[in-house]
């Protein structure tokens, strides 16, 4: 099974926030998905609340997302982006709200998904890993330019 569908879009990375582990060839996020949950969300459907704790890094596999973070107007995420990120990286409270637009698909991926996909294909954890750095790069100097 496919977890990204990006036919026809050439070597080009969709518009919006980067996706997580564009690199990964499709065995390697089968790899991924064996250490991860997969859910199932409604349209409507609270996937996190700002301020809850998980330790979960979430990827969009299908369907859209709105991510709130108080004060400016949701941002909306589609398959191959992935929230959490502070969260999976620190077990600290989330600093946004996710619900779902659309009917979705997410993998959820703990900690200890993390350590045992680094146990098992350490490549593909860290291909993750940097992934994530560059996210949070990214993240951090959008908020700079903002102050």
């Amino acid at each position: 099974m496919r977890l990204f569908d990006y036919s026809g879009a050439g070597d080009a990375v969709p518009a919006g926030p980067k996706p997580v582990s564009w690199s990964l060839t499709e065995d390697e996020w089968e790899g991924i998905r064996r250490y991860a949950a997969e859910r199932r969300y409604a349209p409507g459907g609270q996937i996190i609340a700002a301020g809850e704790v998980s330790d979960a890094l979430h990827i969009v596999v299908e369907g859209q997302v709105a991510l709130d973070a108080g004060g400016a107007a949701p941002e909306a995420v589609g398959p191959g982006s992935a929230f959490g990120v502070a969260g999976f990286l620190t077990a600290g409270p989330s600093v946004l709200g996710a619900t779902a637009v659309s009917a979705a698909t997410l993998l959820l991926l703990p900690r200890a998904g993390l350590d045992q996909l680094a146990s098992w294909t350490p490549a593909v954890a860290l291909t993750l890993l940097r992934d994530l750095a560059g996210f949070a790069a990214e993240k951090l100097h959008q908020a700079h330019l903002a102050a």
